[in-house]
């Protein structure tokens, strides 16, 4: 005779709520395979992780597979005022060694991006890990996850170009979190950046933390 208080090996017991008010007691293993199956629950590849600061500095890159460290590279004394490179490194410098990152990966395709790094930082590491190429990558936004492979809105932008005529390069301003694009320009064109112009893209319906 079976002891009471054990189940069988092909058998799980389940205690919610629904499931007592709906009679069910026991479940069998493809029971409880299909309703994983059904709310997309399986286990899927681990993520690999990659940090990048140009800002400032975060602890936990000490575990991460792969990480760059600019921060000694970027001028500027706080993380406030860090926002190019200092001479003698170059953004080109710096995209150089972002472009070594899919060759440290190895076979690892999953990648949750950290760090502190500028917007820019992040369109280069985008454009390194490519979806074509195989790779799927998440970054944190507060307590959510954000990843190529999510299904997104699609928002009406506002297109915005000022002609410069200082060199053959374009710059792009993508406003998110926050409108900066006045200050942006002012500093383009009071630096000498050789473009020709400068596009600015902002959402239509407004920036901030959330968009």
């Amino acid at each position: 005779r079976p002891h009471p208080h054990r189940t069988r090996p092909n058998t799980i017991s389940l205690r919610s709520p629904q499931q007592v008010i709906a009679g069910h007691r026991r479940f069998t293993v493809d029971d409880l395979r299909d309703a994983i199956s059904t709310l997309n629950l399986e286990a899927g590849s681990p993520w690999t992780t990659v940090f990048i600061a140009t800002i400032k500095r975060d602890q936990l890159a000490r575990q991460a597979m792969v990480a760059v460290d600019w921060v000694d590279h970027i001028s500027g004394d706080t993380d406030w005022t860090r926002v190019e490179p200092e001479a003698p490194a170059t953004w080109n410098d710096l995209a150089t060694e972002v472009r070594t990152i899919p060759d440290q990966l190895g076979a690892n395709r999953r990648v949750l991006v950290g760090g502190h790094m500028r917007q820019a930082t992040g369109f280069l590491i985008g454009s390194e890990l490519r979806r074509v190429l195989g790779y799927e990558v998440g970054v944190r936004q507060g307590d959510q996850l954000w990843t190529g492979e999510e299904h997104t809105v699609q928002y009406e932008l506002i297109v915005e170009e000022t002609a410069v005529e200082a060199g053959p390069d374009i710059a792009i301003i993508v406003n998110v979190a926050a409108n900066a694009a006045a200050d942006t320009v002012r500093w383009i064109t009071g630096t000498g950046v050789p473009v020709s112009k400068i596009i600015t893209i902002t959402p239509a319906i407004g920036v901030g933390p959330k968009v």
